[in-house]
């Protein structure tokens, strides 16, 4: 009995690091415009100045789901 809770715990550790991040999900969800999307989030991640912009997108995306 001992010798399957070892792979049984693996499985729930490795489970629960498998959980996308709001942005992720709003990507996913965003299907047609997934790509334009994403065109916003690299242009202001290339601008190490643009950082609070880049953060400011994040936001804004993560938040038109629903």
């Amino acid at each position: 009995m001992k010798r399957y809770l070892l792979p049984f715990f693996i499985v729930l550790l490795f489970s629960g690091c498998a959980q996308n991040t709001p942005l992720e999900n709003a990507l996913q969800l965003a299907r047609h415009n997934q790509e334009e999307l994403i065109k916003v989030l690299e242009y202001y991640k290339k601008e190490p100045g643009d950082s609070l912009k880049y953060k400011a997108a994040c936001f804004l995306i993560e938040n038109m789901v629903g």
